[in-house]
């Protein structure tokens, strides 16, 4: 079902997307800040970028096109296979974003054993790093439906 869109409706959209960014990244660094202070602005930031990364991908996916098909969160990562720039920032965007809650998390342990934190942070960061990446070769190179497998 694909709905036809004006240039102002699809600026309007982004402009709303935005805003939805910031306020996410103000809600996770005001959190992780309560729990690690030092990282609340680095996680304010990476959310930010992450937000932006999958927002440009949007705005690729969707130049110039007449109508657009609104997508639920499952048909997310066909955003990623209009191009090799939107596999690449999407995949990023994932990457980075393992940033969050590898911190959220350290922070919590950090609540209990505070020499632990950084430790923590980044095994959990190196996991999610190595994880995602190896998924994005999965899917992007070989091709393989994970949707089949998980869902």
């Amino acid at each position: 079902m694909a709905m036809r869109v004006s240039r102002s409706g699809v600026v309007a959209a982004n402009i709303g997307a935005m805003i939805g960014g910031v306020i996410a990244a103000s809600v996770l660094g005001f959190a992780t800040g309560k729990i690690w202070p030092i990282m609340q602005l680095p996680v304010f930031f990476i959310t930010l970028v992450c937000w932006s990364l999958w927002g440009i991908t949007v705005v690729l996916r969707d130049w110039n096109k007449d109508e657009i098909k609104p997508v639920s969160w499952f048909e997310g990562r066909e955003y990623a296979r209009s191009s090799w720039t939107n596999t690449i920032l999407s995949n990023l965007a994932t990457v980075l974003f393992g940033f969050v809650p590898a911190s959220l998390i350290a922070g919590l342990v950090g609540l209990l054993w505070p020499e632990a934190k950084w430790t923590v942070f980044l095994v959990l960061f190196g996991l999610w790093a190595i994880a995602a990446s190896v998924m994005a070769v999965l899917r992007d190179v070989f091709r393989v439906d994970f949707e089949d497998k998980i869902w």
